[in-house]
């Protein structure tokens, strides 16, 4: 399991089957569920809403300084945790805290202890007598939070990618009821990760020195004691990736899958999700081989800077029959960069079974992104190794730019060539840079293809020409340092040129044929609603190897149109900015923008209009609760206070009769959680104001100027200030011109 954060990391060497796996037998017996408890529905929100405006710091550091011998009852200890906390999240995160701070694995539990005290059922889980599952759900329990203990399976430690084997994956996690919907939390895999496991059951091919294949060493690997904030309210349509419970409505998602579905899943890790990837090639965890040959896309967000990396694996069970060749470097991989997506292309050297692992890091860091299993049942005649397989991979990416290269002519990593003919590769340099270019070709020196491939710089100007002798694959590297450093040349750039044209039939196969008129037929049909089926037609096509008539481009085109569309619609429907800024952004920059403009226009004018509530609003959220409280306490305001106090719950949607009297404007300041004033100015929006209210609200301010309110309470300023930038912004919009405010003494 990846790792989260945490103040100090605890690891323990251990040599079990899967330290990730919750005991099959347990000594107490806890029910999963208890009576009255809801019933299991998708969440109306996700995770990153519900944590939006919430910091745990202080949480947290208490959690992990109560020691659980101080008490002799779980009720005792989960008292001590919670008390302090009104809000049910806090106390879930409390508890859950405190537990992954617990040394289960490396201290010595006394054996004196009571078997229901804190300090006992430790000793029992170190024992494998009880599971983080119950014990967590007996926490929750112990201070009336409703939390259910769920059994299925989980794709842990001893999982093997592609296999549909489920004996050793049994294992238990949890849900817990927070804010109306059920949140899962898997307190063994938040608590513990494990690292430096082996199976012994595969060979390394690539990246690889020269020499002999020999399998993996088995090893257990290393127990880190390690919060991991991935398995805590982890979204459904996330976690149903790593587990499937027994009971499918506790997957809590809108349309559940089945067993079989969930082990061909592809293999995403914990670090896929957190960088907001996604799979454009074939959703599952076993590609088959097209004649040697597989493919596996993956698509990243804009400025991204992760590194990518790759492992391909051979299986040991099948290198007596079939090794692949040894004593030489196989290049069996090319990784293509191009614009935001990043594609590992296989080249099987001979039948059997691979698993490739993708990883992406920073700064060194290497993180493991994706697995998947390859069955390669044939192997083409005319499959050979790529002539080189660069760290970096091919084509420009953000380090090419860092370098100082701003690749104008070739955006992908792959290039048609053609024999004796030049081809021109263009860069703008942002920097002074001295770059060294180096042609390759499989079983050929580099030095003799040094004639074939020259550069000059012009201005900030770098062209480099190459010019291929023979049919064939080559490789160009673009390297470079900077001015005036004293540092080597760096590989910053890579191209893979290709002169050969695939042999295509020129006729289809009935499976073609009908994959074809699929993919047409859906781009024609497909809304943003049903986009899904378009993209699963063009992966098809792509699988099939399906020549490209121009309806592969026109659907592709299509495709990004809808996504597009459909990202815009998104954030115009939620009134969201997270989710408009990225959109609007993507949309402007895209072959799409000119279809698009309306709705660009659209969106744009609203997220202008969302921002300029949030800073309206900025004031008012900046205040503490005694400013709120000062106004309160008057017995008998000023008219200048109660109507500016009564404006501003006006705007808020309070009905008029509610607030012509004080202490009923008392009550409303008296409000807590989601009903308090604070809350409702955070979360306001002016989708229910008419211009009617507006005007209403600013003919109560009228009479007083930001100067006498702010002298009679600098917190009734702010809510001045607040209502009528609020209300002259609605007015101006429903004219079609909002008008800057006057009040807050800033131009826009």
């Amino acid at each position: 399991m990846g790792c989260g954060s945490s103040t100090a990391d605890v690891v323990v060497v251990i040599h079990s089957t899967d330290p990730l796996q919750e005991p099959t037998t347990e000594l107490n017996s806890v029910p999963d569920t208890l009576d009255g408890y809801p019933v299991p529905r998708p969440s109306h929100n996700r995770k990153s809403d519900v944590l939006q405006f919430l910091n745990f710091k202080e949480v947290d550091d208490d959690a992990r300084n109560v020691v659980p011998g101080d008490f002799s009852t779980i009720e005792d200890l989960s008292r001590r945790l919670t008390a302090a906390y009104p809000k049910t999240l806090s106390k879930v995160r409390a508890l859950l805290v405190w537990l992954s701070a617990q040394p289960i694995l490396s201290q010595k539990w006394s054996t004196s202890a009571q078997a229901e005290s804190p300090e006992g059922i430790l000793g029992m889980m170190q024992r494998g007598e009880m599971s983080y599952a119950t014990f967590f759900a007996m926490l929750c329990r112990a201070v009336d939070i409703q939390c259910v203990i769920i059994h299925g399976i989980a794709k842990s430690v001893t999982y093997e990618v592609g296999e549909t084997n489920t004996d050793g994956l049994t294992n238990s996690w949890n849900a817990v009821f927070v804010g109306g919907s059920w949140r899962l939390i898997f307190p063994l895999w938040a608590c513990r990760s494990v690292v430096g496991h082996s199976t012994g059951k595969w060979i390394l091919i690539e990246p690889k020195d020269i020499g002999k294949l020999e399998p993996e060493k088995t090893t257990g690997g290393a127990v880190i004691q390690q919060l991991n904030e991935f398995f805590f309210l982890t979204d459904p349509d996330v976690f149903y990736y790593h587990c499937f419970p027994n009971d499918p409505l506790w997957q809590l998602v809108p349309k559940v899958i089945s067993l079989e579905k969930f082990l061909s899943l592809p293999f995403l890790r914990q670090d896929f999700f957190e960088n907001k990837l996604k799979l454009m090639s074939t959703s599952s965890c076993r590609l088959e081989a097209t004649r040697g040959e597989c493919d596996v896309v993956i698509k990243t967000v804009d400025n991204l800077s992760l590194m990518f990396s790759y492992e391909l694996q051979f299986s040991s069970k099948d290198l007596d029959s079939k090794p692949p060749s040894q004593g030489q470097p196989q290049n069996c991989v090319a990784m293509v960069h191009q614009d935001n997506k990043v594609s590992f292309s296989v080249r099987c050297p001979t039948e059997g079974v691979y698993k490739l692992k993708i990883y992406g890091g920073r700064e060194g860091d290497k993180r493991w992104l994706y697995s998947s299993c390859i069955v390669c049942a044939e192997v083409s005649d005319h499959i050979i190794h790529y002539p080189t397989a660069p760290d970096i991979g091919f084509g420009p990416q953000k380090l090419t730019e860092e370098a100082g290269l701003i690749a104008m002519s070739h955006k992908s990593g792959c290039v048609q060539v053609h024999r004796n003919k030049t081809c021109e590769i263009s860069f703008t340099l942002t920097k002074f840079v001295f770059v060294h270019s180096t042609l390759h070709r499989f079983d050929v020196s580099s030095n003799s293809l040094a004639q074939y491939v020259s550069q000059r710089i012009q201005n900030d100007n770098l062209r480099i020409d190459v010019t291929p002798p023979q049919d064939g694959e080559y490789t160009l590297h673009i390297n470079c340092k900077e001015k005036g450093s004293k540092n080597g040349f760096m590989n910053v750039c890579n191209y893979l040129l290709n002169t050969d044209v695939k042999n295509t039939r020129s006729w289809e196969n009935a499976r073609e044929k009908v994959a074809r008129q699929d993919l047409r037929a859906k781009t024609l049909s497909v809304t943003t609603k049903n986009a899904k089926e378009l993209q699963n037609a063009i992966e098809k096509a792509n699988q099939l190897c399906l020549e490209d008539k121009g309806d592969l481009k026109f659907a592709h085109e299509r495709l990004d149109l809808l996504q597009l569309q459909k990202a815009l619609d998104d954030g115009i429907n939620r009134r969201n900015v997270d989710i408009l800024e990225p959109a609007i952004k993507a949309a402007k920059i895209s072959d799409q923008v000119y279809k698009l403009s309306d709705r660009i226009k659209e969106a744009g004018e609203l997220r202008d209009h969302l921002l300029t509530l949030k800073r309206f609003a900025h004031d008012v959220l900046d205040m503490k609760q005694t400013t709120i409280s000062e106004i309160h306490r008057y017995s008998i305001p000023s008219p200048l206070i109660f109507n500016v106090m009564k404006a501003t719950f006006l705007l808020l949607g309070e009905h008029p009769q509610n607030l012509e009297v004080w202490e009923d404007l008392q009550v409303l300041m008296r409000q807590t959680g989601r009903q308090s004033l604070l809350y409702k100015v955070r979360k306001f929006d002016t989708l229910g104001t008419d211009r009617e209210l507006a005007t209403r609200v600013l003919h109560i301010l009228e009479p007083y100027t930001v100067e006498q309110v702010s002298s009679a309470s600098a917190g009734a300023g702010t809510f001045y200030n607040w209502a009528k930038n609020i209300a002259t912004e609605v007015i101006g919009r429903k004219q079609g011109k909002a008008k800057p405010s006057k009040t807050t003494g800033k131009k826009k």
